[in-house]
């Protein structure tokens, strides 16, 4: 893979090689947020929403023509489509929840645009759980080099993909699985640019203890999760990395019955040559009020807290706050930095059978904020 940087700005890079870092970089964990934030968080949450107890719809089809807009710092106004089908496999299968499979296009101001499409199934009285998504897309973002440079500097990703995993239930409340994910993709940011796409090959393996009330809107019990994605060499990767991220999810029924307060921790551990796609980012993924891309490393630890205040049948509002660091940053000064976040939402039911609902979230982080338009819930 060529690497072309700039004469002017080499010497500065020598050791902080940020742009030899982006050249090398697979887009793993940008490709897995933008799967499941939002749209395929069915494994953690399901497409459901506010105030139900299903998590099943009422007869065999129905389709959502739900549009898409979304907001933040960075990439400033999204627009598109999200139109969803949700169906149940098998009408005798009761206890499964309903599947859903969709499409998603946008574009953003900031001249990205992304096209996918998705689904999540929920099958033999789930005892099966299968995902996949494929879709191609050109993202601009920045990243922030700090001294000597201390700038912002942007760079651009042109990716396609290819997921698919499932989850099998081993015993109770205990599943286990595996994944297989594609990418190619090219870079180019303001001092380099790639000369031809790299193409991965990524195996995904997971562990989930689910005992949530249900998953469309959990208002007891607790989930834990581990994921491990590795890019081996002998699937012909040239970097060779592994990604680890460990959850819990705790809720907790108010004495009200409609209320629920909601906890999360999260770690990301990078291993073996993790390059700049694969850190992990401070940003809506597990803490809201970060939309500018500051905060970056090899690990990322990350605790958040919400009270969803349910007080009408189709409108509810949320309140949360959190905290998160990162360790193994290119910008030195960030390692072990407390990051703070506070916020609170609005929520609307739109679909009376999952009450599935959208709204939107705004955050204050440290020295940044967020909007965000959200489907489903963050956690």
């Amino acid at each position: 893979m060529a690497i072309r940087v700039s004469a002017l700005l080499s010497p500065l890079y020598r050791k902080q090689d940020y742009s030899q870092e982006i050249m090398k970089t697979p887009v793993a964990t940008l490709i897995i947020a933008l799967l499941f934030l939002n749209l395929l968080n069915a494994k953690s949450q399901g497409f459901g929403g506010m105030g139900g107890d299903s998590d099943r719809i009422e007869g065999k089809v129905k389709f959502l023509p739900i549009p898409y807009a979304d907001y933040d710092r960075s990439s400033g106004f999204t627009v598109g489509a999200l139109p969803i089908l949700m169906f149940n496999p098998s009408q005798k299968d009761t206890i499964s929840p309903s599947s859903a499979t969709g499409l998603l296009v946008s574009y953003s101001e900031n001249k990205s645009w992304f096209a996918m499409t998705f689904g999540m199934l929920y099958l033999q009285e789930d005892n099966w759980r299968i995902s996949y998504a494929a879709g191609l897309g050109d993202f601009n973002f920045q990243f922030f080099a700090n001294s000597p440079i201390n700038q912002w500097i942007k760079y651009q990703t042109n990716v396609d993909f290819v997921y698919a995993g499932f989850e099998r239930k081993i015993k109770s409340n205990l599943y286990g699985g595996m994944s297989y994910i594609y990418t190619s993709f090219k870079n180019t940011s303001e001092v380099s640019n790639d000369s031809l796409p790299a193409r991965l090959h990524g195996i995904g393996y997971s562990a989930t203890w689910d005992a949530r009330s249900n998953v469309s809107y959990p208002r007891s019990g607790f989930q834990v999760e581990a994921d491990l994605t590795t890019y081996p060499s002998f699937m012909g990767n040239n970097s060779l990395s592994n990604q680890l991220e460990l959850s819990y999810n705790h809720y907790i029924s108010m004495p009200n019955k409609k209320d629920v307060l909601a906890t999360r921790l999260f770690t990301g551990i990078g291993i073996g040559d993790v390059n700049f796609n694969q850190q992990f980012i401070v940003d809506d993924t597990d803490l809201r009020g970060y939309s500018m891309g500051q905060y970056r490393g090899n690990y990322l630890v990350a605790a958040q807290t919400e009270y969803r205040w349910n007080f009408h049948k189709r409108i509810g509002a949320v309140g949360f706050a959190g905290i998160a660091s990162v360790f193994g940053s290119n910008n030195a000064d960030d390692n072990g930095k407390l990051l703070p976040s506070i916020g609170c939402g609005f929520r609307y039911t739109y679909m009376k059978d999952t009450h599935s609902n959208i709204g939107f979230d705004v955050a204050k982080g440290k020295g940044d904020w967020s909007f965000n338009i959200r489907i489903s819930e963050a956690f």
